[in-house]
């Protein structure tokens, strides 16, 4: 039988993430003051629950991602505002160690990227800079150890990491929740909480077909679980124990950021891309992120959804059209939309105040994400390196729908794959077979989430409610999906309300901005009296 461990806390973190890292020093801070203005001298006893061996960093910032993976955008569109010039301050004096740290760690593909860097950092332009991220992470994890390190020096926090996995969360009597978890799938522990905030990033990946198992060697599942250089090594174990070249074929579902830095990896590793015959990136836009072309900000008239600017109304649908109809004619005047999308999301941000407001949450709802996958968008880095490989014949865009894998009767260890066609819906069967196939195809609906009993458990408790995006949770003006539940991160997608709308919240930027929002409700409105007491 599981050994159980019982505590109490004033507030619970779930997850240690970016935006576990972002509302603890929001936090530290209000609770660092509030306690000298009040002269309060018992500490706020916080506890953190992370299953991951690292904290302050989650995967994109962490371990799992490679110390080579990048921003997605430069860090001037990626940095909180907050953070910019002490991240930058930190950049410019840890310069020596973090470039040593990368060579050491990255290897050529790092190299290659600090000499293409390297005047932008003597010359300290790092807003134009794609950062290998990992760098982020490593200031985000200095900066939170030291101020909880000075806040419990002071007396005013106490903070205790639980290693463990959380499973479920239920609400008690007297205004108190109950958290259960595991630790090592083993021991079971319980403690109970005044307050909890739900920092557990993304939901899970989607599955493509339950018969398929993560553990076979050929199929990633997640190409950040154990993490990206474990599934690197997996790929190039596989293509060298295959002695017919024409055999060593790469399947990529799905074409977005996941994908395109899985493409930059692959690209800058020299024996895994002779091993590799070809990689089929299979997409049902056919396309992968745009290029941004550096320092070019094009002004491009998007004619449709002007005349919606003259119109006395408009309903969500009718702007979806208008982007829809402007980005084709854009495309077919040879327009690079990503050099245009500051332009475009300007006008977007324009026509939506427009809209009545039940309209606008119509587009945040319905409409949003598709916006975000039409206009998607990526740095040259990325985008280089993908144009590198299929100039080498090493890489080939498939536009289809996923449809299944079939795993071949003479070989368990090859695919084949069933797609349809995005024009007229037939089911075709591509000609060659798949030795490794590598799943980016974005996250499960909250609905029909199969892998994480957390959030299964917190809707059927009741706890939480899935918005209409079916990607995040709804919540209140003070950010509680239930009275003292607070959520920070990806799950806040859909957010609509005074506070915010967006449809998602997955970079730094959002997550800090939100995070600062959250803990000011937090101390007015439920947590001063913990400090003052």
């Amino acid at each position: 039988m599981p050994q159980t461990e019982t505590s109490s806390y004033e507030i619970v973190f779930v997850g240690s993430g970016i935006s576990c890292a972002a509302v603890l020093l929001k936090l530290i801070e209000k609770i660092a003051l509030l306690a000298k203005e009040s002269n309060a001298n018992k500490p706020v006893n916080i506890a953190v629950i992370e299953k991951a061996p690292n904290l302050w960093t989650g995967v994109p910032y962490g371990d799992r991602s490679s110390v080579n993976s990048l921003t997605i955008t430069t860090l001037g569109d990626f940095v909180p505002v907050a953070e910019r010039d002490e991240f930058y301050q930190w950049l410019k004096d840890h310069q020596n160690n973090w470039m040593n740290d990368l060579k050491d760690k990255g290897g050529p593909v790092a190299i290659a990227w600090i000499q293409r860097n390297l005047s932008s950092i003597k010359e300290d332009r790092w807003d134009e800079i794609y950062l290998p991220r990992y760098l982020f992470g490593n200031y985000l994890r200095e900066k939170v150890e030291k101020k909880i390190k000075e806040s419990e020096q002071a007396g005013q926090i106490f903070i205790h990491i639980i290693k463990g996995r959380t499973i479920d969360i239920r609400q008690q009597e007297k205004d108190a929740y109950e958290i259960v978890g595991v630790i090592d799938n083993l021991r079971e522990f319980t403690v109970h909480a005044d307050k909890v905030v739900l920092c557990v990033g993304s939901p899970p990946m989607k599955f493509l077909d339950q018969s398929i198992s993560s553990r076979d060697e050929n199929y990633i599942h997640d190409t950040y679980s154990p993490s990206l250089e474990d599934n690197i090594s997996k790929m190039k174990a596989v293509l060298q124990s295959i002695e017919d070249k024409a055999k060593r074929n790469v399947l990529l579902l799905g074409s977005n950021a996941s994908s395109l830095e899985f493409l930059y990896l692959v690209n800058g590793d020299k024996e895994l891309k002779g091993l590799l015959n070809k990689i089929i990136v299979l997409s049902t836009s056919g396309e992968l992120p745009r290029r941004i072309t550096p320092g070019r900000f094009l002004k491009y008239h998007f004619e449709n959804m002007e005349v919606l600017k003259s119109r006395k109304a408009f309903k969500a649908d009718d702007l979806m059209i208008a982007v829809q109809n402007d980005l084709e004619l854009a495309s077919v005047a040879g327009v690079n939309i990503a050099d245009a999308h500051d332009a475009l999301s300007d006008l977007l941000v324009e026509l939506i105040s427009l809209l009545s407001k039940e309209e606008k949450e119509k587009f945040h709802c319905f409409s949003g994400a598709d916006f975000s996958k039409l206009i998607r968008r990526a740095g040259a880095e990325y985008r280089d390196a993908a144009s590198s490989l299929e100039a080498a014949g090493k890489m080939m865009i498939l536009k289809g729908v996923f449809t299944n894998l079939l795993k071949k009767p003479e070989s368990q260890k090859a695919y084949q794959l069933l797609y349809k066609e995005v024009s007229n819906g037939e089911v075709k069967q591509y000609p060659d077979i798949f030795s490794v196939v590598v799943n980016c195809g974005g996250f499960e609906q909250l609905s029909t989430s199969s892998s994480s009993p957390l959030i299964a458990n917190l809707i059927k408790n009741g706890l939480c409610e899935i918005n209409c995006t079916q990607r995040g949770v709804k919540v209140s003006e003070t950010f509680e999906a239930s009275e003292r539940l607070y959520v920070m991160g990806p799950l806040l997608g859909g957010l609509f309300n005074s506070k915010g709308q967006l449809w998602h919240v997955e970079n730094a930027k959002s997550i800090f901005h939100l995070s600062g929002l959250l803990v000011d409700e937090m101390m007015e409105h439920s947590f001063a009296d913990v400090v003052s007491k």
